[in-house]
C-alpha cells in the first residue's frame, strides 16, 4: 500500500491543535523491572523531553502537520528544555505558559530488556492549566482539522476544551490516558477515543482475558460509544491496534521490530492518527500510519528522542510491510 500523500483543505498543511502535557524524563533501563520494595541495579539512564501532549505534538509535526500545542511548565530550566524542543520541531509555542507556583512536570520512567516499563509522574504545573489559557487559545482551537488531548493535565479544561473544538466542526480525538477518575461524560466530546488495553478495560469494567480479542474489542467499543464517543481505537502493544464502531471490529496487525522502549510508542501512534484523520485518509490508511509511528518509536530508546520522522514512517508502510 502507498501511503496517500493529498493535503487536506486548501493544499496547506493540517492544522492540529493538542491541549496537553509537558514531562522532563528520567529513564532508567535494567534487566527487569523492580519489584514492591525491590532495588534492580540498572545499566543505562538517559533525560529526555516528554509528556503525552507533547509527544503526541511532536510526531504530528513531523510527519508533516502544523501544530499548536496548548500546556504549562514551571519558570524553571526545564521548563525552557522542553519548550526549546518543540520550537525546534517547528511547533507552536505561543499558548505554552508558566505557572509561578508549580515546577515542571517530571517522571520516573523505569525500562526492561523488553521494552515496557513501569512510569511514575509528578504532574506540577500540567495540572494548572485554566480555562482563561483555553480561551486564549480559542482561535487556534477552532481553526484546526483536529483537537488532540489526553488525561494528564487538570481535568476540569479538557471537557471545556473538547465542547469548544466539537462545537465549531473541528474533529476531536481523546487519548484517554494515563486512565484516572473522570467524569465520563467526557466521552461525549470525542469523535474517536484512543485508549489501550489498560485503559480501556478501565474505563469500561470489560477485561479482555473474558473474551476472545475481536469479541472483546467489540464489547469494549461499545461501552465507550454507550457513553458517548463516536468511534473507538484501542492500541493493542505487540498485537498491533483493532478500529471498531461498536458494530464492526478492524484488526490492524502490528509491524514486526526488535523493542526497545515503548514508553512514547502510544503517543506517536496517536499523533500519526490525528495527522492522517486531518487529511481525511480512509481507516485502514490512517492506521496503517499510526502504527508504524508507533512501532518505529518502541525500536529506540526515549520519547521525543524516538518518535520518527515523515520519510521513516512512509517507509515503513509501502516497503516494509508487516
Amino acid at each position: 500500500m502507498i501511503i496517500n500523500t493529498k493535503q487536506a483543505g486548501d493544499g496547506m498543511k493540517p492544522k492540529i491543535c493538542v491541549l496537553g502535557s509537558l514531562i522532563y524524563d528520567c529513564v532508567i533501563w535494567a534487566d527487569r523491572l523492580p519489584k514492591k520494595g525491590e532495588t534492580v541495579i540498572g545499566y543505562k539512564n538517559g533525560f529526555f523531553p516528554g509528556g503525552k501532549g507533547a509527544n503526541q505534538g511532536v510526531q504530528a509535526a513531523r510527519i508533516g502537520a502544523d501544530v499548536c500545542m496548548i500546556g504549562k511548565v514551571g519558570i524553571d530550566t526545564t521548563g525552557d528544555i522542553l519548550i526549546g524542543g518543540l520550537k525546534r520541531d517547528g511547533i507552536d509555542t505561543t499558548h505554552i505558559t508558566k505557572d509561578k507556583e508549580k515546577p515542571t512536570s517530571t517522571c520516573a520512567i523505569h525500562v526492561d530488556k523488553n521494552g515496557d516499563n513501569t512510569i511514575v509522574i509528578a504532574p506540577q504545573a500540567n495540572r494548572c492549566i485554566t480555562k482563561t489559557d483555553i480561551d486564549a487559545a480559542a482561535d487556534n482551537i477552532k481553526g484546526a482539522d483536529v483537537f488532540l488531548t489526553q488525561l494528564e493535565t487538570n481535568f476540569d479544561v479538557i471537557p471545556y476544551a473538547l465542547d469548544m473544538a466539537k462545537k465549531n466542526g473541528v474533529v476531536t480525538v481523546l487519548n484517554p490516558a494515563p486512565a484516572g477518575d473522570v467524569d465520563s461524560g467526557i466521552f461525549k466530546y470525542a469523535d474517536y477515543i484512543t485508549p489501550n488495553e489498560t485503559e480501556a478495560e478501565y474505563f469500561t469494567g470489560v477485561y479482555r482475558d473474558d473474551w476472545p480479542l475481536e469479541e472483546w474489542v467489540r464489547k469494549s467499543a461499545q461501552k465507550f460509544i454507550n457513553m458517548g464517543a463516536g468511534a473507538v481505537v484501542i492500541t493493542l502493544g505487540e498485537k498491533g491496534a483493532a478500529w471498531s464502531d461498536g458494530k464492526d471490529v478492524v484488526i490492524f496487525p502490528p509491524y514486526s521490530i526488535d523493542a526497545v522502549d515503548s514508553t512514547a510508542a502510544g503517543d506517536a501512534f496517536n499523533g500519526a492518527f490525528a495527522y492522517a484523520l486531518a487529511l481525511r485518509m480512509d481507516m485502514k490508511e490512517t492506521m496503517d500510519i499510526a502504527c508504524a509511528a508507533g512501532a518505529l518509536t518502541a525500536s529506540k530508546a526515549g520519547a521525543q528522542t524516538s518518535i520518527p520522522y515523515k520519510n521513516e514512517i512512509i517507509d515503513m508502510v509501502n516497503k516494509k510491510g508487516r
